[in-house]
């Protein structure tokens, strides 16, 4: 039970980081077009993203570093699969509501 519960926790917790990397993409992203032009909104657009995916594969990594060698091998790969899930599913809600909000 502790190992969904780390799984659950981390998960909902990038789901936030990625939610706050999505907002403060869209928050500068027109501000550094206005200042340097679009290759530099572009380039930031990338490093965003490339952040985004740095701090995704980081936290699996630390659950696997918590989860490794205590329970079998199927049961790990339901806990990355139920992280990504909720990962997946916080960061989407929360930019649609965002989204939504904004309308």
């Amino acid at each position: 039970m502790q190992f969904w519960l780390a799984a659950t926790i981390t998960g909902i917790f990038l789901g936030l980081i990625l939610f706050a990397c999505v907002r403060l993409r869209m928050h500068f992203g027109p501000l550094i077009r206005q200042r340097y032009g679009d290759w530099a909104r572009r380039s930031f657009w990338l490093a965003s993203i490339l952040l985004m995916i740095l701090l995704a594969n980081q936290s699996l990594e630390l659950l696997r570093i918590y989860v490794d060698n205590q329970i079998p091998t199927m049961e790990n790969l339901m806990l990355e699969i139920w992280f990504a899930l909720l990962a997946l599913i916080v960061g989407l809600g929360l930019v649609f509501k965002r989204i939504s909000k904004n309308r």
